[in-house]
């Protein structure tokens, strides 16, 4: 009898192989039934990143004019991510988040003014590589949540935070005649963060504004013959829901507005930011910490609308450029906002992505998981993965040795410096998404 050694070797090292590599089903169809998804004629759930690889033309400068810069002077122009992301954009960085991230969906972010034929910002060639990207991601086998957006951290000639008629018509330009009609592992996500608003918070003043925006658009792309589930954002910035709690102003919820659609395949997305500058600045109250905020505004409609609610980005870590980085150092005045504080006056990002990615695995369907398919941002560094030259695109980390501070790199395993961040956190949730 020949000695087994050489056997088992191999079988370990298959065994490793498939430990290492969690590349997930390919992705045919998607479809809604209630409020779950199927994923080839299956229950299941959709779990992905953000990517930014083709926001922008690729040979677009970084203008900054004070006249019509949503941001603060000391958060610097973005742009030079997008720039960085649309080098690194392909398979191999699209089908690592697949392999090594438990991941069936990639959200690409588009940009309307560049899309829309009737712009003077319209580019034939952004229109191409978005359907190359598109295709791609479909090649291999991921569903693609294509999101709209209105900006584009270069500020085109009209840009408007609200839904209108060139939002119609970038749609219109994408789906004809590339098949993606028919294709229901493209999904649309109609718009991002509008600014649908209306005061007081809640009232029926936000949701008709809602409706007359995104009624009309789901309208015409039916009409058009498409088959694609629709992802339709929450009023405010894609940050609430349910407004009940501001009963004494008359807050309604989703639930008094549904949107009418004849293959009911539509989904609800929330961007549930933790950032204290919504606290302050909004009526609504949005900074989002604790299971009462994620319950009080979205949470608790989860089984009472006809349609799944999902998240289609969030992200709270070490980077300082967005405002939803809270270390001891980064907490909101000590003033109050009009409708009270959370339960803890002190927040910290490892804390609150622990939180909720707990909060995401237990809170959905019938008591599973809520699908979660825009965590920002994959295909820019220090995010959520730590080191894009690394091919084992390992994940940031929120290491309890280290003090936490927004800004800060920290040294990891000796071998690269990075952010603190929820990448680890987010891989072992879709992990346990995926049943794997």
């Amino acid at each position: 009898m020949k000695p087994l050694l050489p056997f088992v070797l191999i079988l370990c090292l298959i065994i490793s192989v498939v430990q290492v590599n969690s590349k997930l089903a390919s992705v045919q169809t998607v479809s809604i039934q209630s409020n779950q998804f199927y994923i080839n004629g299956e229950v299941g759930v959709l779990t992905g990143f953000t990517y930014i690889g083709r926001f922008n033309p690729v040979n677009v400068t970084c203008v900054l004019n004070a006249s019509n810069n949503y941001l603060p002077d000391s958060i610097p122009c973005s742009l030079k991510n997008s720039q960085e992301a649309w080098q690194l954009f392909g398979p191999t960085l699209v089908t690592a988040s697949q392999s090594l991230y438990y991941s069936n969906t990639v959200r690409l972010q588009v940009t309307v003014g560049y899309l829309d034929p009737q712009s003077d910002d319209y580019s034939s060639s952004y229109y191409t590589e978005v359907i190359k990207a598109v295709n791609m991601i479909r090649d291999n086998g991921m569903a693609v949540l294509v999101c709209m957006n209105w900006e584009d951290w270069k500020y085109l000639t009209n840009v408007t935070w609200t839904v209108g008629p060139d939002t119609t018509r970038a749609w219109l330009n994408l789906l004809n005649g590339t098949g993606w009609i028919d294709d229901t592992g493209i999904l649309l996500e109609l718009f991002n963060e509008p600014a649908t608003g209306g005061s007081p918070c809640g009232a029926e003043s936000m949701w008709t504004s809602w409706q007359s925006d995104f009624q009309p658009i789901i309208t015409t792309l039916r009409n058009f013959g498409s088959k694609n589930i629709m992802v339709v954002p929450a009023p405010r910035m894609q940050r609430i829901l349910d407004a009940t709690a501001f009963d004494s102003e008359g807050g309604k919820s989703l639930l008094d507005y549904l949107l009418n659609d004849p293959l009911s395949s539509l989904s609800y997305s929330m961007h549930p930011y933790p950032a204290p500058i919504y606290r302050v600045n909004d009526e609504c109250g949005m900074g989002e910490y604790n299971l009462t905020d994620w319950s009080r505004w979205w949470g608790n409609l989860v089984d009472k609308v006809s349609a799944p609610i999902v998240i289609s980005e969030w992200y709270t870590g070490g980077v300082a450029d967005l405002p939803s980085c809270l270390s001891l150092s980064h907490q909101p005045p000590s003033t109050p906002a009009p409708y009270g504080w959370p339960d803890n006056s002190v927040w910290l990002s490892p804390d609150i992505a622990q939180q909720f990615t707990q909060y995401l695995l237990t809170n959905g369907p019938k008591g599973g998981p809520i699908s979660t398919f825009g965590v920002y941002v994959f295909d820019v560094e220090g995010y959520i993965v730590a080191d894009l030259t690394n091919t084992a695109f390992p994940p940031t980390v929120f290491d309890a040795s280290q003090t936490f501070e927004c800004g800060q790199q920290i040294s990891v395993n000796g071998t690269y410096d990075s952010y603190q961040g929820p990448g680890e956190l987010v891989k072992n949730m879709f992990k346990v998404m995926q049943n794997q």
